[in-house]
């Protein structure tokens, strides 16, 4: 039994009645002997030989019209434990002392014992299925389950609407094969030909019921029920509601379904403790803690009548009752036994070349999480397989390379993910591979049906504090185990392999027995056992709820739990001197900024010092956990705590929020001259002064003050406003800073607190990797006369703004940003005296109040500063947008008109167009014809050009065919190179498709598109010598079609805030020429010896610098404008056409406002706009407000303490003044109003007439039509009122329109101010 002993009794006697005279005695003795064998016959004669056994046949007809197949995600990645964005982790729920759940007052009567008489005696409801279990005539005797007829609207209803199941992926084209998802081709040999799926991690729900539909035991008779079966699909359920819906949408289906079944008599038979559903989904999303809207998923097992029932998941939790552990589904779905056993022996007779091998990604923002560490071993080691899951192009999204690793390995390693298990578990003992779990709840305490309890005869157990205080080597670890001994571990996971799969529902296996069938009689033997406890009278009333990991483990016949080795994984350990030993991790701690407390201190840093002082101990210096103290981006600090530690703090007077460090990633010439930017009078760089006297703060990976884009001749003075410092360090002193570079700084606390040992690069704020010289370079860097890479581009290289201050602040390191070294920055900017902050660092949406620069920049625009952010690079995913604050500027990335074209000439005739930056000369611009090789071995993934997997006698002096994904494209060179190789083919992948980043290859080398590696394969495998050459074009300007968005761009809607449309503009981002340290090669490889000044960039990075120029270029021709001004004119005069006046494109189609936003920037238009539309701080806090943000969540953003249900009450129907219109309409509204307020910046006595371009199935009123301006700074407000015309049928999810507002001057050219409208109907 999971949570409590299978069998064996207490000691507890049952109670007795009062004594009576021996004679009465004798006579009540005989009589009830009489009567009991009365009721036996007539049991034996009428209910066994009358009732007629129901068969299995008979059964099935109960499998009614819960069965429907579906799945989820099938192309997540599979160390994406969540299948969405990251999922939170919840800590445990508050301890419980109970023995049984309660019953509901109708079950509870069951247990009332009527005249003291003896329980054995009562008729329970259940004694007939107890006693058919006796019939040994009945194949199905005591294995009966009753299926619920439930309403549609639990399981077939979430089905027809599939399209809402994710917000990232259309999940209807998984809804196949009962659930299984499409079929895997066996196209390397990783499969078996039949039998494999693209089975999704989380589509138990669906394959379980399925499962039933086969069960050869079905009955409509609830009396011999053994057990009940609830098929609701509650992890469908939850999954469609987790993000951006409130918590009366999460339970609502939860408190329904209770509610139906405590109206059933089924379910009065045990009060619900016979009924079991299945939910496959981790447990986490079923156990929100509050009713605070921002807590986690649902609280369907909390309910008090689900206590009492049984539910599976894919994760257990260790300190409840009523969840019970089920394996992840793999992707191996049998039919028939054979199946299985020609499996078995296949994994058997593999030869396994790794010692050990790990699938995942790091989880640097988790200071528990021993991945890095676990990594770091993986690459040192020479008998050790590592694929790493965080670059975009990773291969864990592909079964095929998963299984293949696995398959080639002795031992897969398996740490915790988000959460404690990974269905990757699973699919290494699938391949043969002895799983090396590190926590014992990843396995151990969780999966007890399906496992064995002795969890040495199958896997390797280290534990997590070996690794993380570095005391074990795993490789030595592993290589101490004699091979006879990996021998029978490896039988013994071959033997497991048919209890941990799931059997094709459509058919059943013979003889052996699948994680379904394992689930079913684990449920079965619970449910009898607590039956037979009830008849005799034995309750738990020692049991402790939040033990329940350790009675999962008791043998059977144990009742009872003590001290286990294992307590200090599932609870705090101690030390002698009982003081906690737990990991410290970093935290950002939020604090009032009026708070009572800092009265009482003569300075800030001082006061924040008082916070730790109150958690440690006497003899421990509090400065040595305090990282940073925090002034101007909000009012607290960053320090190192422990849980204990955090979870104290949170109650203490003037703390607002506390939230752990997060670890961000880098979004990562002639572009000026594509954005119109010319050094004539009449050009906007002369009307602002190139960006005099404005100051760009870069936070980057800091600079090269060597490089001649930060020469300050002909700067003017520093700013007088100016406060910051030229910090010295590691090869950086006061002399790298002048007129141009006037500041730089160095954050590394936060980084170090993580990652204690030292940091391979500049302690300082030197750039080590080139992105922060690049970004920082692009927005405000000097002209370069002669600037070109290696010939290429060649020309004059500008920022947008080169006559602009430009201040450096490092807070990006080799693994990363922390949000406490950018917070500790930005505060540091803000006292500084900047004017633009320019971050090219992102990651994926979070909500405002948990988003650090979200917070930082709110006090920076208070400041006046503006704040330009990158978009991110996680397109083309719909609601992949960051940093999408409306008082932040995102920007989305752009291609350029301009080429590297460096064509594949075929030997059968055929051109294949590709694109390079390789150095060439007259002799080597037409390369020579070789000999092509493309190599694809399983075992060392040679497509790739990994590192060590070209073999040098198979593509020596040849053109070797390099697939895009895993490791880097220059670093695929490089490997073709060291293996003998003469040139390289860089093919994009389905995932790329006809992304056209350019790289400056150490060997001649040219990237060509998906579309044309097609046509390259096939001709590699239609002939038996193919030959090719590569030709060199040089640089091509103005032959292609641009603007067009990148495909790595993020797109919108926004996830936190869909009232704002994001991004806000487009601006350049793909291959983008700009300043280079000059000790790095211009690919940033250590092998590459070459110098340069400038290389090549693609990336939402290179966009962001782009616009942080033009901000700094309009703030210096407008100083007194406000951030929301300046944002304003630069995206009402953005263009939606490209240069030769058609539309932009996205891929082959339109681009829609969720790409492009406001349009591409244009700044001549931008600096002289006409009107802008102006947002005070406080519009932004009513715009909270109206988002439904609480008090608290309001505060920590604005530090602003505030009555929404005042402010909204004062602006009733209130809309931010933004520049862009985003409606929603849902749950059949068709009708929304928008007030606008526009301010005239450009020349009096104006008139302007609006245009309307209205989204299709919406009607546009706009009400003035006309707007007369009398004088300059004069402000008129509008409103729109947008009109739903269309029915959108429920189930049919989202649907779009977009379309546009413009107000136009009366002198016609003269100024265009346009809004882009986005329409979306919700079902």
């Amino acid at each position: 039994m999971r949570r409590r002993p299978v069998t064996g009794v207490l000691s507890d006697q049952m109670e007795k009645s009062a004594p009576k005279n021996q004679n009465s005695r004798i006579c009540f003795l005989a009589a009830l002997s009489a009567f009991f064998w009365l009721l036996l016959l007539y049991f034996h004669f009428v209910v066994l030989g009358t009732t007629t056994t129901p068969t299995p046949s008979s059964a099935v007809d109960q499998s009614a019209k819960f069965i429907n197949p579906t799945t989820f995600d099938a192309n997540k990645d599979e160390d994406d434990d969540s299948n969405e964005l990251p999922v939170q982790r919840l800590q445990p729920p508050p301890r419980k002392q109970i023995g049984f759940p309660d019953l509901d007052s109708d079950s509870q009567n069951l247990n009332k014992n009527p005249n003291n008489s003896p329980l054995k005696e009562r008729n329970f409801p259940f004694m007939k299925a107890l006693t058919t279990a006796d019939n040994k005539n009945d194949p199905c005797a005591g294995k009966y389950i009753y299926v619920h007829d439930l309403p549609s609207r639990f399981n077939e209803d979430m089905l027809k609407e599939c399209r809402s199941l994710s917000l990232w992926t259309n999940m209807c084209k998984f809804t196949t094969n009962a659930g299984l998802g499409p079929p895997l081709e066996n196209v390397e040999g990783v499969f078996s030909n039949t039998g494999w799926y693209a089975t999704n991690q989380f589509a138990v729900d669906v394959i379980f019921s399925n499962r039933m539909k086969q069960y050869e035991c079905l009955t409509k008779d609830s009396s011999i029920a053994a057990a009940f079966f609830v098929p609701f699909y509650a992890g469908f359920d939850i999954a469609r509601y987790l993000w951006g819906y409130n918590i009366s949408m999460r339970d609502a289906a939860s408190l329904d379904l209770v509610d139906w079944l405590m109206k059933r008599p089924e379910w009065k038979i045990m009060g619900g403790k016979d009924h079991f559903l299945v939910a496959g989904r981790i447990t986490w999303d079923f156990r929100r803690l509050s009713e605070e809207e921002s807590d986690w998923g649902n609280k369907l097992l909390f309910l008090p009548a689900a206590k009492n029932m049984s539910m599976l998941v894919v994760e257990s939790s260790p300190w409840n009752a009523n969840d019970y552990g089920i394996p992840y589904p793999t992707y191996f779905h049998p039919a028939k036994d054979e199946d299985v056993f020609v499996w078995q022996d296949r994994m058997r007779k593999l030869k396994r070349k790794w010692l050990f091998s790990f699938a995942g990604a790091p989880r640097p923002d988790n200071p528990k999480s021993i991945r890095g560490q676990i990594i770091e071993q993986c690459r040192s080691s020479k008998v050790g397989k590592l694929l790493e899951c965080d670059f975009g192009e990773s291969k864990c999204h592909s079964p095929s390379s998963i299984m293949q690793m696995f398959q080639s390995s002795l031992f897969c390693l398996q740490p915790q993910g988000d959460s404690y298990t990974r269905r990757s578990a699973f699919d290494s003992m699938l391949a043969g591979c002895i799983p090396v779990f590190f926590h014992p709840g990843s396995a151990y305490t969780q999966y007890t049906w399906h496992l064995p309890k002795n969890y040495t005869k199958y896997s390797v157990f280290i534990p997590e504090d070996d690794i993380r205080k570095r005391n074990v080597s795993i490789e030595e670890r592993l290589s101490e185990i004699p091979p006879e001994q990996v021998s029978i571990m490896r039988e013994e996971v071959i033997s497991l392999i048919p209890r941990l799969v799931y059997a094709d529902p459509r058919s059943k296996l013979e003889t052996l027995k699948d994680a379904f069938d394992v689930s079913v009689q684990a449920i079965i033997d619970k449910v009898t056992n607590l039956r037979k406890d009830m008849i005799e009278g034995r309750t738990d009333e020692n049991f402790i709820e939040e033990n329940s990991w350790k009675y999962a483990l008791l043998d059977e016949g144990q009742r009872e739990v003590g001290p286990h080795e294992w307590d200090p994984f599932f609870s705090k350990p101690k030390d002698g001197n009982g003081e906690s030993k737990e990991t410290l991790g970093t935290y950002i701690v939020q604090l009032h900024p009026h708070g009572k407390t800092s009265t009482l201190f003569t300075s800030k840093q001082n006061w924040h010092l008082s916070f730790i002082e109150q958690i440690i101990s006497s003899n421990e210096d509090p400065s040595s956990r305090l990282l940073y103290s925090y002034h101007s981006a909000m009012d607290g600090f960053a320090a190192s705590l422990t849980d204990s530690e955090f979870k104290y703090l949170q109650n203490l007077p003037d703390v607002l929020s506390i939230k752990p460090d997060r670890l961000l990633q880098l979004q990562t010439t002639y572009s000026y001259k594509f954005l119109g930017l010319n050094p004539a009078r009449e050009n906007g760089w002369y009307q602002s002064g190139f960006g005099r006297g404005t100051i760009i703060g870069v936070l980057d990976t800091g600079v090269w003050p060597e490089s001649p884009s930060f020469n300050d001749q002909g700067m003017p003075p520093v700013p007088k406003k100016w406060k910051g410092i030229c910090q010295q360090g590691q090869a950086f002193n006061f002399s790298n800073c002048n007129r141009k570079l006037i500041g730089a700084r160095y954050f590394t606390k936060g980084h170090l607190a993580v990652s204690p040992s030292r940091i391979p690069e500049y302690l300082s704020p030197r750039d080590s990797s080139g992105h922060g010289t690049h970004t920082s370079s692009t927005a405000g860097g000097a002209p370069v006369t002669m600037a070109n890479v290696f010939g290429y581009a060649a020309g004059v290289a500008r920022g947008m703004a080169p006559g602009a201050h430009i201040a450096v602040y490092k807070v990006c390191w080799f693994n990363g940003c922390y949000n406490s070294d950018i917070m500790a920055a930005m505060d540091v900017a803000i006292r500084d005296g900047v004017d633009v902050l320019s971050l090219s660092i992102g990651g994926f949406p979070v909500p405002l109040f948990d988003d650090s620069i979200a917070i930082g920049s709110f006090r920076a625009m208070e400041h006046g500063i503006s704040v330009i952010c990158a978009a991110g690079n996680n397109g083309p995913t719909a609601m992949s947008v960051a940093n999408e604050a409306p008082w932040i500027a995102t920007i989305g990335a752009s291609t350029v008109d301009r080429k590297f074209p460096a064509i594949v000439r075929l030997a059968n005739g055929k051109i294949l167009y590709g694109e390079s930056m390789y150095p060439f000369n007259r002799r080597t611009r037409t390369g020579e014809e070789l000999e092509v090789v493309y190599l694809s071995n399983e075992d060392t993934e040679s497509q790739f050009c990994l590192r060590g997997s070209l073999p040098r006698e198979k593509v020596k002096g040849k053109m070797v065919v390099c697939d895009r994904g895993v490791n880097g494209r220059s670093e695929k060179g490089q490997v073709v190179k060291e293996a003998g190789g003469a040139a390289m083919i860089l093919a994009n992948t389905e995932l790329n498709l006809e992304e056209d980043s350019v790289d400056v290859h150490v060997l001649p080398a040219t990237l060509i598109g998906f579309d044309e590696s097609v046509i390259l394969k096939n001709y590699i495998n239609s002939t038996a010598r193919p030959l090719a050459r590569i030709q060199f074009g040089g640089t091509v300007i103005g032959r292609t079609r641009a603007p067009q968005v990148a495909r790595f761009s993020a797109r919108g809607p926004s996830y936190s805030n869909p009232s704002i449309l994001k991004p806000d503009v487009i601006a350049p981002g793909v291959n983008i020429i700009a300043a280079w340290p000059q000790n790095l090669g211009p690919t940033g490889l250590p092998e590459d010896s070459r110098r340069v000044n400038f290389s090549v960039m693609s990336g939402t990075s290179m966009s962001c610098p782009h616009v942080s120029g033009i901000a700094a270029l309009i703030r210096s021709a407008h100083p007194a404008w406000s951030p929301a001004a300046v944002k304003s004119a630069i995206m009402t005069t953005a263009e939606v056409t490209d240069r030769a006046g058609r539309p932009i494109l996205d891929e082959d189609k339109q681009a829609s406002v969720f790409a492009t936003g406001s349009g591409h920037v244009n700044p001549q238009r931008a600096l002289n706009p006409g009107l802008v539309y102006d947002i005070r701080p406080e519009d932004y806090v009513a715009h909270l407000c109206s988002l439904g943000y609480t008090m608290s969540e309001v505060f920590s953003i604005t530090h602003r303490n505030v009555s929404c249900h005042e402010i909204l009450k004062v602006n009733r129907g209130f809309s931010l003044n933004y520049p862009s219109f985003s409606v929603s309409f849902k749950d059949g509204m068709s009708r929304k109003m928008f007030s606008r307020r526009v301010t005239n910046v450009g020349s009096p006595n104006s008139i302007y007439s609006v245009e309307v371009m209205a989204p299709e199935g919406v009607k546009v009123i706009v009400k003035p039509k006309k707007l007369f301006f009398k004088r300059t700074n004069q402000s008129l407000s509008y409103r729109v009122w947008f009109l739903s015309r269309k029915r959108v049928k429920k189930g049919n999810g989202m649907d779009f329109a977009q379309g546009h507002l413009t107000w136009l001057h009366s002198q016609k050219g003269s100024y265009r101010v346009r809004s882009p409208i986005a329409v979306t109907w919700k079902s």
